[in-house]
């Protein structure tokens, strides 16, 4: 949750001292989408970030900076190797070779809204109104035209979208949905299973079966499969749960953010008191980053390497003049 107005800040920790990456600035309060912010590459070796202030900056191994430009950016997205990101400004989706900096145009596409990567490359939702299209790139392509699409995922060889009461698993697969109720959030694994929230419950699809129901959860903020295996994730400020097979573990009330560890196994957890490291079948340790309670706000964080980074948003003056003065953690 971020609020129109407020000051945000992105800060990545490293052992030589904190190094603010952006100033995110939402235009309108209210539920963001965090990738619209910042992005960790498949592998965890790089970091995309864009606020209206700093641009785009792209940062490697260490908060080296890889790239960075101040062309307005609409959307971005890692390739599953995480060697290249796909970039949507006003007029055009252009693709950044991280290892050479090299920024080529892919496609001249304007309204982009979102972008993920399939097999074959680049998937671009282009919204014209209150309708939409999904573009396939880098042939500029469209899988369909003029949908009212509400969002859509993709991964390996699976890109599924949803629009009212349906999901959509390619151009002529419609699956019903039991409620019309907007989806706003959804993951796909290579697996083909695809996991997906609205304002009410999250849902699961495995195989050919309909969605079920796994859990009834009002404004669900995380949701992903794990990198690797059959895990995957949901969470909202009261409560949440890493499930792999039969086996769920609880994640902590007030979870603000949780996200899968590229690297190794493990939940990047953003709780209030700061950002913590899960372990498989271990208990949340304390990462030592954030903010304290009495400068701001934890909102999200994850782990660039090694490195953490974090989401927070500042106190105001006024509000620091007003608060009882309190022993933050951090």
């Amino acid at each position: 949750m971020m609020t129109r107005g407020d000051q945000h800040r992105l800060d990545l920790q490293l052992p030589e001292g904190r190094k603010t990456v952006g100033f995110p600035a939402p235009a309108r309060s209210g539920w963001t989408a965090l990738d619209q912010w910042f992005q960790i590459a498949p592998g965890g070796r790089s970091l995309a970030a864009w606020s209206p202030s700093s641009g785009l900056v792209v940062l490697g191994a260490g908060g080296k900076d890889l790239h960075r430009s101040k062309v307005a950016t609409l959307a971005f997205r890692f390739s599953p190797d995480g060697t290249k990101l796909a970039v949507a400004t006003p007029r055009a989706v252009e693709l950044i070779d991280l290892a050479s900096g090299e920024r080529k145009p892919m496609a001249k596409l304007a309204g982009v809204a979102g972008l993920r990567w399939a097999a074959s490359g680049p998937v671009a939702l282009v919204r014209r109104g209150k309708l939409a299209d999904l573009v396939l790139l880098p042939e500029n392509r469209a899988l369909v035209r003029g949908r009212r699409i509400d969002t859509f995922a993709a991964a390996g060889e699976h890109i599924v979208w949803f629009e009212p009461g349906a999901l959509y698993v390619g151009p002529g697969q419609r699956v019903p949905l039991a409620s019309r109720d907007p989806v706003r959030n959804a993951e796909v694994a290579a697996d083909g299973r695809v996991l997906f929230a609205t304002a009410r419950a999250v849902f699961l699809r495995e195989g050919d079966t309909p969605p079920r129901e796994i859990v009834a959860e009002d404004d669900v903020h995380s949701l992903f499969f794990a990198p690797s295996g059959p895990a995957y994730l949901w969470a909202s400020r009261m409560r949440g749960a890493l499930v792999d097979g039969q086996a769920t573990t609880p994640l902590p009330q007030l979870t603000l953010s949780a996200r899968f560890r590229e690297t190794e196994p493990g939940v990047v957890i953003m709780t209030p008191d700061g950002l913590f490291l899960m372990a498989p079948g271990g208990k949340p340790q304390s990462l030592r980053a954030g903010i304290s309670h009495d400068d701001g706000e934890n909102l999200a964080g994850h782990l660039l390497g090694a490195a953490p980074l974090t989401l927070v948003r500042i106190k105001s003056g006024d509000e620091k003049v007003h608060q009882t003065p309190s022993d933050g953690p951090l």
